[in-house]
């Protein structure tokens, strides 16, 4: 299984650990697209990456790390305009899982 992951700079450490662990597994290849540091960034940037490679096939499954939940916000407030679903699941102080659902269409994804 290909996983590829990004994180915005508060996520930087926790991606590191994921990393880490998911990369001593030998049935998982782990793609890390950054942020590669602390240092502020534009997490849509990393969002769009990894959901293009979900997208086209060049990974099986996407991970992102947001630390403030506002990038995860902007995700959704993009999903919502391309018409697709988004559902999301959490235990309070544990996780948030968001699973996006495009529709299947024809032709190349365009996510610029």
């Amino acid at each position: 299984m290909k996983i590829m992951i990004g994180n915005d700079h508060g996520g930087y450490l926790l991606k590191q650990k994921l990393v880490e662990r998911l990369g001593a597994r030998p049935d998982i290849e782990v793609y890390d697209i950054g942020s590669y540091s602390e240092d502020s960034v534009r997490y849509p940037i990393y969002a769009a990456k990894v959901s293009k490679a979900v997208l086209s096939g060049e990974a099986d499954r996407g991970i992102l790390i947001c630390s403030t939940g506002i990038g995860m916000s902007i995700v959704y407030q993009f999903v919502q305009q391309m018409g697709w679903e988004i559902e999301i699941s959490s235990e309070a102080g544990a996780w948030t899982r968001v699973r996006l659902i495009a529709p299947i269409v024809e032709g190349e994804p365009k996510l610029d």
